[in-house]
C-alpha cells in the first residue's frame, strides 16, 4: 500500500490495470494495527486487486515480493476468519443498532469462532489458526467471558425475545439470569405475581 501511495507512476499503472481487468477502481488500503476490522478490509481489498497489483509490480520490475498462490489462499482464509470480527465491530460501533442484549451473544460467538478455527484448521492453515489462537488468548485476557456474569447484560439478554436463554453461553449463565430476574421480581409489588410463570417458560 505504501509503495502505491509514494509512486504516482505505480498508481497510474494500477488504475490502468484495473480498467483492463474490469476491477473496481479502489485504492489499496493500509491496515491499522490496533483494529482487526482494519486488517480485514486491507486483506479484502488486496485480494480483490491482487491481479492488477501483480501486473503493475511486473511492469515496474519491482523487487517487492508478491505472495505465491499458496500464500493467497492463506490470506483468503485469514480474511474469511476475520470477517465475523469486522461484522461485530460494525454492529457494536453503531449507536442505532447496538443493544445491551446483544453483547453476551456476540462475544460468545466470537470466542466460539476463534476456538473452533484454531482447532479445526491448525494443520491446513497454520498461520490463520495461530492468529485465531492468539486472538482467543487476547479475548480471555481482556475479560470477554466475564460479560456472561454481568447482571445487567444477563437480564437484557434473557428478556430480549430474539435471544432469551439461547443467547446465553451455558447453563450457568441461564441459571444466573433467571435468578437475577426472580430477585428483581421479588422487589416488585403483587401486581407482578405472574412473573414466575413467565420466567419458567424462558
Amino acid at each position: 500500500a505504501s509503495h502505491f501511495r509514494r509512486s504516482a507512476k505505480a498508481t497510474a499503472l494500477l488504475n490502468s490495470e484495473q480498467k483492463k481487468l474490469k476491477l473496481a477502481e479502489h485504492k489499496i488500503i493500509r491496515d491499522n494495527e490496533t483494529r482487526w476490522s482494519s486488517v480485514y478490509f486491507m486483506l479484502e481489498r488486496f485480494l480483490e486487486q491482487h491481479k492488477a497489483i501483480y501486473n503493475v509490480l511486473s511492469d515496474l520490475k519491482s523487487d517487492l515480493a508478491f505472495p505465491s498462490l499458496s500464500d493467497l489462499k492463506d490470506l483468503a482464509m485469514l480474511r474469511d476468519y476475520l470477517k465475523p470480527f469486522q461484522e461485530v465491530t460494525t454492529v457494536m460501533s453503531s449507536e442505532k443498532n447496538v443493544t445491551a442484549s446483544s453483547v453476551i451473544y456476540l462475544v460468545t460467538e466470537l470466542m466460539r469462532h476463534a476456538t473452533d478455527f484454531s482447532v479445526l484448521h491448525e494443520d491446513k492453515y497454520k498461520v490463520t489458526a495461530a492468529v485465531a489462537a492468539s486472538m482467543r488468548v487476547s479475548m480471555l485476557e481482556r475479560g470477554f467471558p466475564s460479560y456472561a456474569s454481568n447482571k445487567i447484560l444477563l437480564l437484557a439478554t434473557i428478556l430480549d425475545p430474539r435471544y432469551k436463554t439461547a443467547g446465553l453461553p451455558n447453563d450457568e449463565a441461564v441459571q444466573a439470569a433467571k435468578g437475577e430476574l426472580f430477585r428483581k421480581a421479588s422487589l416488585l409489588d403483587d401486581s407482578n405475581d405472574g412473573i414466575d410463570e413467565a420466567v419458567v417458560e424462558l
